[in-house]
């Protein structure tokens, strides 16, 4: 029996086609994702010391995890909230700034409908990894963590003690995901 694992090239017509297959399985099944981002979270100038920082804009960070397809973000916060012994009533979803879904777990953006996102949800429990590049060339994080923002993911808005905690990545930021045992990489 051969242990080979799957590995497929895709475009982003395919990407949306396997999400839109996916999205309709009991249950929904987890997909791991490696996801390459311009890094956002610096300041140009130190607080501290007054330096310059010398990667501002210049980093891109290349994060691996798994994470669960969000196909009823309402329905994902209001079972929490009941698990909570919480009225579920108290919340009512908005749509995510500036996308709308066009499917259980696909959204675009609302000016243009070019650009496609897809819904997942992190948690803190599950670990991945996180890598910063400069160019081709890895570089520690501590090198520039005294320009680093502490970034507040909270979703107060749920009411929630166990928060939902949706992120809705680009297509063009998804480099491979791996889902019921095939691994795809975009092309």
């Amino acid at each position: 029996m051969s242990n080979q694992k799957t590995q497929v090239v895709v475009n982003d017509q395919e990407i949306e086609t396997i999400f839109r297959q996916v999205e309709n399985q009991v249950p929904v099944p987890l997909v791991s994702c490696t996801l390459k981002t311009d890094f956002t979270g610096m300041v140009k100038k130190c607080k501290e010391d007054g330096t310059i920082n010398p990667y501002y804009k210049l980093l891109k960070k290349v994060s691996k995890k798994t994470y669960l397809l969000v196909t009823n973000y309402q329905q994902r916060v209001w079972n929490n909230l009941k698990k909570e012994g919480k009225d579920p009533s108290t919340f009512q979803v908005e749509s995510p700034s500036g996308k709308v879904h066009i499917s259980k777990c696909l959204l675009t953006d609302t000016e243009t409908h070019t650009k496609r996102y897809v819904m997942l949800e992190w948690f803190p429990e599950i670990k991945g990894t996180t890598e910063y590049f400069q160019g081709n060339d890895q570089i520690g994080r501590e090198l520039f963590s005294k320009w680093m923002t502490d970034y507040n993911s909270s979703n107060e808005k749920q009411g929630l003690e166990r928060e939902v905690k949706p992120i809705t990545p680009l297509f063009e930021s998804i480099v491979s995901f791996r889902v019921n045992g095939t691994e795809y990489i975009r092309g």
